[in-house]
């Protein structure tokens, strides 16, 4: 089971970092928006999966380990080099994802077709003159491309800034997973997205569980979780200050009652 102390102490992690040193950080803004939104998302992501488990709603957990990995690689991807430049392309690859479901539910519901004035007021707020969801998807997708090496023959994928042709294995692979890692955690994650482990759920008297095992996710994700917060203290350089060493305490005592080591 995941303790309380090890999310509560990861949550206070990145409070500190996101309250205390964004105000005087070196990075640029979009920089520190990518590392501390996916920190708080790893955090509540770990938050539901220790709901769930403590009211023994164990069917999503594999689904919820998936997509907790998969955010976890996409942030040690971005810390490893070219930070900024990693961050950038994040984050514009999300606005373009997100301008692209919204237009294609308003091309649908032909009634809701037509912004309001205060929606298009937000829009142009981003981005001055624009007129609709093309012109902001233009502008994102313009500001995208032009972080490719190639921006007419990229891969479309946001890591692959320099011609690679990288899967998400392979992601994993360059921030220190092995390849049996990703079969394991990320295969079996996907029979729970993809719907076939839902056989589990009935009472077989002969067979075997096909879903990432509890004991499995309960040791995995409160690692994860104090890999990626430790790494933005010191990413930060606040990884020896007090208040952060405290909260460091807090995750690995809580978890086994020692120290954790990072993955």
């Amino acid at each position: 089971m995941i303790k309380k102390g090890v999310t509560s102490g990861a949550k206070g992690i990145v409070e500190y970092v996101t309250s205390k040193e964004y105000s005087k950080s070196k990075y640029p803004d979009i920089t520190n928006i990518v590392l501390g939104s996916i920190c708080w998302n790893l955090v509540e992501k770990a938050e539901t999966i220790r709901f769930l488990a403590e009211n023994e709603r164990s069917e999503s957990l594999g689904i919820l380990t998936r997509s907790f990995l998969e955010l976890f690689v996409q942030y040690k991807f971005i810390l490893k080099r070219e930070t900024d430049k990693r961050a950038e392309s994040y984050y514009y690859a999300y606005k373009v994802s997100s301008a692209e479901k919204i237009k294609a539910m308003l091309d649908y519901d032909q009634s809701h077709h037509k912004l309001t004035e205060n929606e298009l007021k937000r829009l142009q707020n981003e981005v001055p003159g624009a007129k609709g969801y093309n012109d902001y998807l233009s502008h994102y997708k313009s500001l995208s491309d032009q972080l490719y090496d190639n921006p007419k023959q990229h891969s479309q994928k946001w890591y692959n800034l320099h011609g690679e042709t990288r899967k998400f294995k392979q992601l994993m692979k360059e921030v220190g997973f092995r390849e049996t890692d990703y079969q394991f955690f990320y295969g079996l994650g996907s029979l729970d997205i993809h719907g076939s482990a839902a056989a589990v759920n009935f009472k077989i008297e002969k067979g075997i569980d096909s879903s990432i095992p509890l004991f499995v996710i309960y040791e995995a994700i409160p690692r994860w979780l104090n890999t990626a917060v430790t790494e933005l203290a010191r990413y930060y350089g606040v990884l020896k200050k007090s208040k952060v060493e405290r909260y460091l305490l807090q995750i690995g005592t809580s978890h086994n009652g020692d120290y954790l080591q990072n993955t």
